[in-house]
């Protein structure tokens, strides 16, 4: 076998030494990029899951849970929202596993399942703080979170003055009525207390090793730019996991909104990052 045969097998087949997922070499190379360009279509029952605003692409939630995980692994979403880790999971041949505070969201990641054809995984009802005690520890294989949080103060008029009205009628949703939504915290100091306590309480339920993904959206509030992203990504380090990389996600077609005009800089905060954590010893 020639050398050039021999490497383009190495580059199509599955590492022995590969104990976190089921990808190739080439397959591998292409996650590990920093920034994701992605054109999600939007289906897989889009039309129902829009209801929650803050719903990601089931497809996106396959591509990371691909990586991060091998057939038949359990994956955990404390905030599961209407359901696009679990239908990742679905989607990847993986367990899924959630936790929803409101049952509207639940009932409709039901009922894309059911329109789909896709498995359905159980759904726990409650808060995620109380119901993640209840669980054994070192159950799973792979969490990711999309924490809710909405800054409660009067907004910024950022935008010129005939849009600026428009901009106050399309305020972020409230995602629950629920005291515990972290959706509904007053302030960002508590919201870091809670991402805090939430953390910790998943390196309880995750196993040794196994990775932790959570997802959030640097700000422009007060008018600053708040690089939420880092004190996340340091919250979550104190909760005793092992920062491992940042993804910059950026969904093709993102609507840009004239903040700003016509006299000042604000800037259209289109992209997410996907913050990468390992639950090391």
């Amino acid at each position: 076998m020639s050398k050039q045969k021999s490497a383009l097998q190495a580059k199509s087949e599955i590492d022995k030494r590969n104990t976190l997922n089921d990808l190739t070499n080439t397959q591998w190379m292409f996650f590990s990029r920093s920034a994701w360009l992605t054109t999600y279509p939007n289906d897989i029952g889009f039309e129902m899951r829009k209801r929650q605003g803050g719903n990601k692409p089931p497809r996106l939630m396959a591509d990371l849970i691909n990586f991060f995980t091998k057939q038949g692994d359990i994956v955990l979403d404390p905030m599961s929202g209407v359901g696009a880790t679990l239908l990742g999971c679905a989607l990847s041949g993986r367990n899924g596993n959630g936790i929803e505070l409101n049952q509207e969201w639940t009932d409709i990641y039901h009922k894309v399942c059911e329109k789909e054809g896709l498995r359905r995984f159980p759904v726990t009802a409650g808060d995620c703080l109380e119901e993640l005690d209840q669980m054994k520890p070192s159950m799973f294989d792979f969490a990711v979170v999309d924490p809710p949080y909405r800054e409660d103060t009067k907004w910024d008029r950022t935008m010129c003055d005939d849009t600026h009205a428009a901009r106050v009628a399309n305020l972020p949703e409230q995602y629950s009525n629920s005291e515990k939504d972290f959706g509904n915290l007053k302030n960002y100091s508590d919201f870091q207390a809670k991402i805090l306590l939430l953390s910790q309480k998943i390196k309880r339920v995750l196993k040794q090793e196994k990775y932790y993904v959570v997802f959030c959206k640097d700000e422009y509030q007060g008018g600053e730019f708040r690089e939420k992203s880092s004190s996340i990504a340091e919250i979550v380090r104190r909760a005793g996991f092992q920062w491992k990389g940042k993804i910059t996600w950026y969904q093709a077609g993102a609507k840009l909104r004239p903040y700003g005009i016509p006299y000042s800089y604000v800037p259209n905060i289109t992209d997410q990052k996907i913050l990468i954590f390992k639950n090391s010893s």
